[in-house]
Parts: C-alpha cells; sequence; structure tokens
C-alpha cells in the first residue's frame, strides 16, 4: 500500500493573517468600500440612483444600498453588513424588492438589471482591496513541520512570505489576490440553481391569462441573486479533493488537522464537516458523495411517465421554500401568494409560520434538487480526471474525487484512528462557536487552544 508525506492537514483563517498583523477584517473591507465605492462606480460606469421620498424629496444612494438594504428607507448599509460580509449576502428581501420595483416587465428588468451591478460593485471593491494587502517578507520565526499540507482559506500568500512555505504544499480554497478572476467570497444558503420554470406561464394558471406570473417572475429573480452569490461550497470540496490528488495526499494519512484562525463561520461549516467524516477510520468516501446522498426512489421517477407530476410537486415545494426565505433569513413575514389555484392545496394549507413538518418537506426537496445537481458536476470532473489518466470512462461505483483516487492507486492503507482535530481560539466568543459547531457536525476528536501560537506548537518549531 502506498504512503504519503503528509501527515498533517493545516487550515488557514483570516484570523491567521490578523495575528500576522495584516490589515484583513472585515471592518477594513467597510473602510475601503467608503473610501473607493465612487471611484469605483466610476470605473465600472454605474450611475447612483435618486430614490423619491414620500415628501416629495429625493435621496441619492448606490445599486449596494438599495439591494441589501430598505427600498422604502434607504439609508447607507450599517456596519454589520460588513462585519458579516459573506453571510450578509442572503440577506435579500425577496418581497421588499419586488415591490418596490414593481410587476412590470420594465419593473423587473430594473430588478435584474440593480441587482447585477449591486453584484458587480462589491465584486470588484472586494477583489481590489483584498490585492492592495501588503504583505511583507519579513521572518515569522516559525518553521512548519514537512509533512504539513495546508489548506489556505486566505486570498494572501502569508504561508509563503512569512514561512517560506514552497507554493505545491498549499491550496488556496478560495482563489488568490494575485490571481484577481479566481477570488470567491459568499454566503452557503443556495447552491440549487433558480428554477426558470417560475417564469413560464404554462406551468401554472395565470389569475390574469396573457400577463403571465409576474410575482413568481420576481421571486425567480431573487432566487437567482441568491445562486449567484452562492459559494458553491460542494464544487469547492471537489476541487479541494483534486488538489490533495494531485498533490499526492492521501487522505487517510492525514493524522491530525490543525484550524488556525478560523472563525467557523456558516459559510464554511460544510467544509469541516467533511473532512471529519472524510478523516475517521472506516470513512466511505462514497457515501459522502451528492449520487449516493439522492433520493433513489424520486429520481428513478423521473426517469418516468410520472416525471412531470414528480417535477411539478417539487416546483410547488420549491416555490413554497423560497418565498419564506423573509421568514427563515431575515426573521420577517413571509410572502403569501394568491390565488389558491396557482398552488395545490394541500400546499397552501401548509402550517404557518413555515416550520414543522412541511418546512421539512420543502427543504429535502430542495436539498435533492443541489444534489441532482452536484452529481452532475462531480460527475464531469470525474471524466475529465479519468481521461487524463488515460481510462475510457469512470470506474464503476466511483462517484467521488477520493474514490476514484483509491482506484487509481490500486487501493491506500487503512485508516488506523480517527484524526485529531487542533483547533485555536481567541474570544470566548470564538470558543462558544467553535463548541457549537463541533456539536453540530458531531466531531468529537478535537482539542482547543487560546491562541495561534500554543495551538501550532504541534506542527511548527521556533527558527532565529
Amino acid at each position: 500500500m502506498c504512503r504519503s508525506k503528509y501527515k498533517k492537514l493545516v487550515l488557514i483563517g483570516n484570523g491567521f493573517d490578523r495575528w500576522r498583523g495584516l490589515p484583513t477584517s472585515y471592518n477594513e473591507f467597510r473602510n475601503y468600500y467608503l473610501t473607493h465605492i465612487e471611484e469605483v462606480m466610476h470605473e465600472l460606469r454605474i450611475s447612483k440612483l435618486s430614490i423619491q421620498q414620500p415628501d416629495g424629496s429625493s435621496q441619492i444612494i448606490t445599486p449596494v444600498e438599495l439591494v441589501y438594504g430598505d427600498p422604502f428607507h434607504p439609508k447607507a448599509l450599517s456596519p454589520e453588513f460588513f462585519w458579516t460580509f459573506e453571510r450578509s449576502l442572503d440577506k435579500l428581501d425577496d418581497q421588499q424588492l419586488n415591490l418596490y420595483f414593481g410587476r412590470s416587465e420594465d419593473g423587473l428588468q430594473r430588478l435584474r438589471e440593480t441587482v447585477s451591478q449591486a453584484q458587480t460593485i462589491l465584486r470588484q471593491l472586494f477583489s481590489a482591496w483584498i490585492r492592495e494587502v501588503n504583505i511583507s517578507t519579513q521572518n515569522s520565526g516559525y518553521c512548519f513541520d514537512d509533512d504539513c499540507f495546508f489548506v489556505n482559506f486566505n486570498y494572501t500568500d502569508t504561508l509563503e512570505k512569512h514561512f517560506g512555505i514552497d507554493r505545491q504544499d498549499i491550496y488556496y480554497i478560495h482563489g488568490e489576490a494575485r490571481q484577481p478572476e479566481s477570488i470567491i467570497f459568499g454566503h452557503a444558503t443556495h447552491p440549487e440553481t433558480a428554477l426558470k420554470e417560475l417564469t413560464e406561464q404554462h406551468f401554472m394558471r395565470s389569475a390574469t391569462p396573457g400577463r403571465g406570473l409576474p410575482r413568481y417572475k420576481g421571486l425567480y429573480a431573487v432566487e437567482d441573486v441568491l445562486y449567484q452569490t452562492d459559494k458553491h461550497v460542494a464544487d469547492r470540496i471537489d476541487a479541494m479533493c483534486l488538489a490533495f490528488m494531485k498533490a499526492g495526499l492521501h487522505i487517510e494519512d492525514i493524522e491530525q488537522i490543525y484550524v488556525l484562525g478560523h472563525s467557523f463561520g456558516v459559510p464554511d461549516i460544510e467544509y469541516f464537516n467533511y473532512l471529519d467524516k472524510a478523516t475517521r477510520r472506516g470513512a466511505d468516501y462514497e457515501a459522502l458523495s451528492a449520487i449516493e446522498q439522492l433520493d433513489k426512489r424520486k429520481f428513478a421517477l423521473l426517469q418516468t411517465i410520472y416525471a412531470e407530476d414528480v417535477f411539478m410537486e417539487e416546483l410547488q415545494l420549491n416555490i413554497l421554500y423560497a418565498s419564506h426565505h423573509r421568514e427563515r433569513k431575515l426573521k420577517r413575514k413571509p410572502m403569501v401568494f394568491t390565488p389558491r389555484n396557482i398552488l395545490e392545496q394541500t400546499i397552501l394549507d401548509a402550517e404557518e409560520p413555515f416550520e414543522g413538518e412541511i418546512a421539512e418537506v420543502a427543504e429535502n426537496a430542495v436539498h435533492q434538487r443541489f444534489l441532482l445537481e452536484q452529481a452532475g458536476r462531480t460527475q464531469k470532473l470525474l471524466e475529465k480526471i479519468a481521461q487524463e489518466h488515460g481510462l475510457k470512462e469512470v470506474p464503476h461505483g466511483c462517484h467521488s474525487v477520493f474514490g476514484l483516487a483509491d482506484y487509481l492507486s490500486s487501493g491506500h492503507a487503512p485508516r488506523k484512528r480517527n484524526a485529531l482535530w487542533h483547533i485555536s481560539y481567541f474570544t470566548p466568543e470564538d470558543k462558544r462557536q467553535i463548541n457549537k459547531v463541533m456539536r453540530q457536525i458531531k466531531l468529537k476528536r478535537f482539542e482547543l487552544y487560546e491562541g495561534i501560537d500554543q495551538c501550532m506548537s504541534g506542527c511548527t518549531k521556533k527558527v532565529q
């Protein structure tokens, strides 16, 4: 059985850069945003918007403030928007936006254009801010062990410049500042595509023939925005597994996992959950794949004459799920759709608020659609890997990168024990959040350290 040189996996979060004295907090981004918003909008040729107030006066605001604030009471975004920047990106108020822009085709077009402008502005500013972070070649005084491989959640090359880490031992999971087009940021709550069927009248009867379903079109527009601003963690996980494979890292050889300066925020919990399950004794990589988590019965029905009925049920559940975005994410009153002939009676008579059994059914339906989409994307990646290794097709039963890696290497040495996690924290609040996430993903083999220095003592040595 072949072995790899890597025994330790080191996950680098933003707290690591801040520990090194770099100005990479979201508050720093807020300052950069406020300083450069005018310049960037001029560069992008995007104009500010004039909003008419009830008293007859007008207020000038940016598309970002309109989309992520309250369009009926426009004002500068609160500091909290920036302090929780990635999580803030799924806080779109779909009902307010639909009411503000109206249901006409012109209104929907203006909604789409304004949202697109807001996204473009934020991406331009965020990428420019990251690129301006100046990193010296200062020696850190630490030397990491040779058996470490790094998954860097930051965009900066601190590891290379301060610690002398070879580029081939690092995977930048969200892209690099030196390659602006590679930068990835966002929330992780809407990885499935918006259903275009929401905009097509022939799937459901309109209360006014010939006018279509404008409220559903508005809902689709917001759903599409949420998809576009999602980090698409499952794709990132597949890419990470491929990076391990290319580096010659065997996940079953990883004995220790060090987490340095990570906040364990909601958008990144899936990464920790996956790595925990993949580094357990007897880990089943195929069971972790999207195709194995699909509801096989429902998937089989989609291949039969009942496909349209199944799809209609899924569409109705998706509408219910999407229309309660306000209640789930904003803790506000959900959108109500009428007349009743638009949706099945059973769906409309569901419990209010969005909770209980019907909520679970709707959430599962949307999740199953995501799994189907993800299975397709993973399959394409596997086909590409197989071709690169001289295989005509993906071997039967391989539905994950790790599973295919095992096949190509004729098997790896079995894992003897679960990996032990070493996690740094900075504040008591950080500690509580980490413990909460550990309970959520059922990870038990971990140790907490107050500070990065203490945590990394097991994978580094001090040098002059």
